[in-house]
């Protein structure tokens, strides 16, 4: 029951004590102005962090402090001290660097030996640097509206999962601080979620940062004898504040800027830049932090193996997501929709392409060997598959580029470039298969694996091709902008047009939907838009459709006129204006230029 009210109570007392501090921040000018480093466009108060700090120390003093939370709670009041200082009285970086190491070696002093590598001196810089760059990481992240809340308030949740299965479900002190920490986190981002009505400021971020980066140095001890699940864990946990850091200052580094100064050029803008708005933006990161969070219960509940291979596929993920923002110019986040789409990444360059397949094919090659093999068998092979990796996937590499799959230009996928990948791929691995027969004679070697291969490394391959088709349409579709439009007729003509609006920005309309009069088209779905009914539905559609349609687009180019003039009737009646499509031809003939004479260099 005490861990049950404990988030309840911090979370109601966060939400009670957020508006008498916003009315506080307002009488005495505590407030965030608009500048060009930040997305809001108004004054909002900046002090929200001591409603969750007061809502914290409150209930937790309220439930019994316990000794052994102590030094967390004297490590998250001076780092919030510190945010709070510079919100008033702005810091330079290397003071507020120095500060926070300095409440670092304190928190480090009282707790007791530090165990992560065995090494005194090792484990001792590992935790200043785990302190000070995930109270950094998570002050970085708060560059947009209820992001820096939610995802730690998401790792909070997931770290106590960690902590229940590891001591059994019994509440101890650190589960049960953890706990008060995720109900005020929550209980702030019901006013923090976009639009944010108040900001935590430096004071906010240094409090979730410090608490979540001390809470795993607690708990270290506790989460095994290895190395690797004690680093494992934590590092998981906080994956998305690590990545947007490196992220971050990777992009500034190359771009000539210090990574200390702000910017809107951080993971969550450059989402934004994509064209689906800024709590879209938010959620992504909300549902990478949730993925982080299940693969740390997975060192919990899975194998060691299967825990590893799923970090290093959510490792995967966030390093081409890393990529794919990368190419996203910062000049662009203010709303031009002309970021480029992951299909176009890949085309123009092509060793993207070639890197994500070969991460694709070695992780099919490395399934393979997991479905074959059980332990201890599994690691008896696991030298061989090392040895192999290389052989097999630069073969398949090679298979693949000689088929020409990094000279076509993919825009979609239909039946036939199914089928030329799933060839090509097989065609990989039956030469894989001969090259590895030839030099080893199978020796320690598995047919199996390899047929385990032929069967997810064409999976893999056409999987992500589906993702990034995907990913390309919905991208499309939220960029959109401008009038709303329905395209009458859900033929050839149709899906011809919803192409044509989703990538040409210029033409500024917004697709609904379709009319069409075919009844067995009625609640498909063409390019992911419906087919909303029938002309005669189309006068309750432009009545009642919100938001309301603006244009009418005809795609049907053998429309009979008495249909077509109906169309003109009922639009003109309602003010919305329509648009015929065509496609034509023109021949045009080659004239010979005016002047035909061959221009060269003057004689010397």
């Amino acid at each position: 029951m005490t861990l049950l009210l404990v988030p309840v109570a911090a979370f109601f007392l966060t939400v009670m004590l957020v508006p008498v501090v916003a009315r506080v921040a307002r009488q005495y000018k505590l407030l965030a102005h608009p500048s060009n480093d930040r997305w809001h466009a108004s004054a909002v108060p900046n002090v929200g962090g001591a409603a969750m700090f007061l809502s914290i120390g409150g209930v937790l003093g309220f439930a019994g402090l316990h000794t052994e939370l102590l030094p967390l709670m004297l490590l998250t009041g001076v780092i919030y001290a510190i945010g709070v200082a510079d919100d008033l009285f702005p810091l330079r970086p290397a003071t507020k660097l120095v500060l926070q190491m300095g409440a670092a070696a304190i928190f480090l002093t009282l707790l007791p030996v530090l165990r992560i590598t065995g090494i005194a001196a090792l484990d001792l810089a590992l935790g200043f640097v785990w302190i000070v760059g995930i109270t950094n990481a998570v002050n970085l992240l708060d560059n947009i509206d209820g992001l820096a809340a939610g995802v730690s308030a998401l790792a909070g949740t997931f770290f106590l999962a960690v902590l229940l299965l590891d001591s059994g479900g019994a509440p101890t002190a650190i589960a049960l601080g953890t706990a008060a920490f995720i109900g005020a986190a929550a209980g702030f981002l019901l006013f923090n979620f976009q639009p944010a009505s108040i900001f935590m400021g430096d004071g906010g971020s240094h409090l979730l940062g410090s608490f979540l980066a001390g809470a795993t140095l607690v708990a270290a001890p506790s989460l095994g004898s290895q190395l690797a699940p004690i680093a494992a864990i934590p590092v998981l946990l906080l994956l998305i504040p690590i990545f947007d850091t490196a992220f971050v200052t990777v992009a500034r580094g190359l771009a000539g800027r210090s990574a200390f100064l702000g910017g809107r050029d951080h993971t969550s803008h450059r989402l934004v830049a994509l064209g689906i708005g800024e709590r879209r933006a938010v959620l992504v990161l909300y549902a990478l932090t949730c993925v982080g969070g299940g693969v740390a219960l997975g060192f919990m509940l899975l194998s060691r193996r299967v825990a590893w291979s799923l970090a290093g596929f959510y490792a995967m993920l966030l390093g081409t997501i890393g990529v794919y923002l990368g190419h996203i110019e910062v000049a662009r986040v203010d709303g031009d929709q002309t970021a480029p789409l992951p299909s176009e990444i890949t085309n123009r360059y092509r060793a993207y392409e070639a890197g994500l397949d070969a991460l694709l094919l070695g992780s099919a090659y490395y399934l393979a060997f997991l479905a074959r093999f059980r332990e201890p068998q599994f690691s008896e092979f696991l030298p061989h598959f090392i040895r192999s990796l290389p052989l097999v996937v630069g073969l398949q590499l090679v298979t693949l580029w000689v088929s020409g799959k990094y000279r076509r230009v993919w825009r979609s996928l239909d039946v036939g470039e199914i089928f030329a990948l799933t060839r090509d791929v097989l065609f990989g691995t039956a030469a894989a298969v001969i090259a590895v027969l030839y030099l080893t004679r199978f020796v320690g070697y598995s047919r199996s694996v390899f047929v385990f291969d032929a069967i997810l490394a064409p999976v893999l391959i056409i999987g992500a091709r589906v993702v990034l088709s995907w990913v390309d349409q919905y991208v499309r579709r939220h960029r959109q902008r401008g009038r709303t439009a329905l395209i009458y007729g859900a033929g050839r003509g149709g899906a011809l047009a919803t192409r044509e609006l989703l990538q040409n920005q210029a033409l500024e309309l917004t697709l609904l939907g379709f009319v069409d009069d075919d009844p067995a088209k009625r609640r498909l779905k063409i390019d992911g838009l419906p087919v909303l009914g029938s002309l005669d539905d189309l006068p309750a559609l432009l009545d009642r459709h919100q938001p309301p349609v603006s244009v009418v687009i005809v795609s049907i180019t053998e429309l009979p006129a008495e249909r077509f003039d109906r169309v003109c009737a009922i639009c003109a009646a309602r003010g919305v204006a329509i648009r015929r499509m065509r496609f034509s031809l023109e021949d045009v003939r080659r004239r010979p230029p005016r002047d035909s004479r061959v221009v060269g260099f003057p004689r010397s």
